[in-house]
This record gives structure tokens, sequence and C-alpha cells, in this order.
């Protein structure tokens, strides 16, 4: 439940007669029958049937939406009556009655209607394809393709032949040598290693720095502090580069003088 939707488009049916729903999704298609207006809702889960009566306040700017506008509804599930009922979806016995909306995503005229079979030539397709993806008939594929990849992960996982990472590739079978640096978390690379360095190929580079304490005593004399970036001469460059500024500013006023003047050109 969050503050969009208290169920999914496909969840509700008798046993909620009567209670109070949010629900939020796209209008996927609307039957005006003159005092009443029906509105099928749809999110990534199913479609629920939603009706206004024309007393309400809202009737006449739920009627002015155009299809594939994002609402958000609240209302109450009330039984459809048995001439009405629609054994195609899993919420075909019921339907909301609606209180009030809040329109969460107005949209104008789609040049490739959601709700159509019609097939469209592959270069409007591929032009709108965030919209093709929403058509009933990709949106299910797409979903169909999740649940086999799914189901086929979790089988492999069961068995044992899936590790995260790369433990994929290099698990604790693995008999190669591992690399041991100190990770960030602190504990040891387990990357295969270099056969010359002995190490990974993240950290395998260049040497960081001598171990020795003669190594060391010639690395402290070697390394020359030239002071270009203390303090006080990042101060200097600063207040010269301003001085700069300002007679390249006087520069270009007293050429401008000049030229007005028509002593230069």
């Amino acid at each position: 439940m969050t503050k969009y939707r208290t169920h999914n488009c496909n969840e509700l049916n008798l046993t909620h007669k009567e209670n109070k729903i949010i629900l939020s999704g796209w209008i996927n298609k609307k039957r005006d029958h003159g005092n009443l207006l029906f509105i099928d809702l749809r999110d990534n889960y199913g479609l629920t049937q939603c009706v206004i009566d024309k007393s309400n306040k809202i009737f006449s700017d739920l009627e002015k939406l155009p299809l594939e506008t994002v609402i958000k509804l609240d209302g109450t599930v009330v039984e459809r009556t048995r001439e009405t009922i629609n054994k195609n979806i899993s919420t075909g016995q019921i339907e909301i009655k609606i209180k009030k909306i809040e329109i969460l995503g107005k949209t104008k005229e789609l040049p490739l209607p959601i709700f159509s079979d019609q097939e469209y030539a592959e270069e409007i397709r591929l032009k709108y394809r965030f919209l093709d993806l929403r058509r009933k008939k990709l949106h299910n594929n797409i979903l169909l393709r999740n649940k086999i990849i799914s189901s086929i992960r979790a089988k492999m996982i069961a068995k044992g032949n899936v590790r995260i990472g790369l433990e994929w590739r290099f698990g604790p079978e693995w008999p190669g040598q591992r690399c041991g640096a100190k990770t960030r978390s602190g504990s040891p690379c387990q990357r295969p290693a270099n056969k010359q360095k002995g190490r990974c190929r993240l950290h395998g580079g260049a040497s960081t720095g001598p171990k020795t304490n003669e190594g060391k005593a010639i690395i402290a004399k070697s390394n020359i502090k030239h002071g270009r970036y203390t303090k006080d001469k990042l101060a200097q460059r600063k207040k010269e580069a301003m001085i700069a500024k300002e007679l390249w500013a006087r520069r270009k006023m007293i050429e401008l003088r000049l030229r007005y003047a028509g002593i230069i050109d």
C-alpha cells in the first residue's frame, strides 16, 4: 500500500465489496453512456473497470481526459450485475464507483494507440518504441520472457550451478592462485592472480613505493618540494590574475575611447 494505490488493477474481487480503495494507472478505454462514463484503468498487472455518474462534479473533467492519461482515483468497490460480468479478466465481477480523481500525467493524442491490435509500419513502431512496448501483446511477451528466465535461474540456483559475481567463474572449488590483496572492505581479493606478479589485473600495477629503509631514505632525499601549491603561492597567483584582468579591461576601454575619437581605426 502506497499513497498512489491500495491495490493493483488485477487484485480486486467480490471479497473487497464495499471497500474504499485507491487505484493508479493509465486510462485504457472510455465508454460514454450519457449519464454514466465507464473507464478501463490499466496498470502493469491488469485492468479494472471504473464508473462515474453524471451527477459527480468531476464527470465533465474526466470525460475530457485523453486515453493513456495517468490518474489516481478514490472509490468504492461495487458488485456488477449478472449481465455485465466480464469473465475474461480477474476483476470482471466488480467495478469501482469513482469518488474523486487526481491527474498524475496528462497526455496528448497518441500517434500509436495502445489498446489497438492494428499492425503498424516498423518505422512508426521503432520511433515510438516506448508506446509500442505498452501494447498488450508485447507487454505479455516481456512478462512471459521474465517468467521463463526467472524459472530457469531458480532451478539452476537450486542445483548449485549459478553463483553471483566472481564466484560464478572462480568459486571456492577453483584451484588457481588468488590475488589476496586487501580490498576496501578489508577482505582479501578473490580474483585470479597473474603468474608473474602474484596479483590480479586490478591490483597488479606499478610499485606503490619502497619497502626497505634504504629505499625510503633515497626517496626522501629525491622528493623536491617546489612550493607551487602552497597557500601563499595560490593567493599570489590569484592576485596576479585579478590585476591582469583589470589591466586588460582598462586597455579595452582606452582602445574604445581612441576609436570613438577617430585616433585609431
